[in-house]
């Protein structure tokens, strides 16, 4: 599972990266938007994951 908590981890430092891109004018604020918004998606499904594969490996 540490493999799928690293990747939560950069999720989350991928959406400050993106923060920062939209400040520094990099990126469109709409381009910001649809960013964050998949980040938020694709970080739901691995809390999923990891919280599903927990439940497998408590048992």
């Amino acid at each position: 599972m540490p493999l799928y908590e690293v990747a939560a981890g950069s999720l989350v430092e991928l959406q400050s990266q993106l923060i920062l891109a939209k400040d520094l004018g990099f990126i469109t604020k709409n381009q910001f938007e649809e960013l964050a918004e998949k980040t938020i998606e694709i970080n739901k499904m691995v809390n999923s994951l990891i919280s599903k594969l927990s439940k497998l490996h408590s048992c």
